[in-house]
């Protein structure tokens, strides 16, 4: 039996090219929020190493740069919230590819990720020791990065109607 030609054109139902186009441009979103809180998170902890006047800045109140280093040390209250906003985005995004093509990797990355990323942020061995946290965290979010691509590459194959 000869191969089948791949056609990777739009389908002519325009109901599943729009569902496909929406979806693709919810995991675009999702990827870029994912690898900025995957850089977020690999970033601060460096900053707060690696720059000893930004340490220095949390207890001296003269310094230039206390606001900042104030600011960075409260918004580390809020990162359960980002974690949650960008595992539930990585979530929504590939059960819903996942209804369409049925690929199991993407769902299977959003959730580690997104566990990863909550035990970052929540977990006591993670808020203790800055090294857990961070390992948790950046590997948390690229995990997230991959499930959007993953679902993108995976909504692509079922537009052309590629079997898994």
């Amino acid at each position: 039996m000869p191969p089948r030609a791949v056609n990777f054109s739009l389908p002519d139902d325009p109901d599943r090219a729009a569902a496909a186009a929406a979806n693709g441009r919810f995991d675009r979103l999702g990827a870029l929020v994912s690898a900025l809180c995957a850089l977020h998170c690999l970033v601060v902890p460096l900053a707060f190493a690696a720059v000893p006047s930004l340490t220095l800045a949390l207890y001296a109140w003269s310094h230039p740069a206390h606001g900042i280093a104030i600011a960075l040390l409260y918004a580390a209250r809020y990162e359960w919230l980002a974690a949650s906003l960008a595992a539930g985005m990585a979530l929504s995004s590939t059960f819903r590819g996942w209804l369409r093509h049925r690929a199991a990797r993407p769902i299977a990355c959003a959730l580690g990720g997104g566990a990863l990323l909550l035990c970052a942020a929540l977990s006591p061995l993670a808020q203790r020791d800055g090294s857990w946290h961070a390992l948790f965290a950046v590997t948390g979010g690229l995990c997230l990065v991959a499930a959007h691509l993953l679902n993108l590459w995976a909504t692509r194959r079922w537009i052309a109607g590629i079997a898994r």
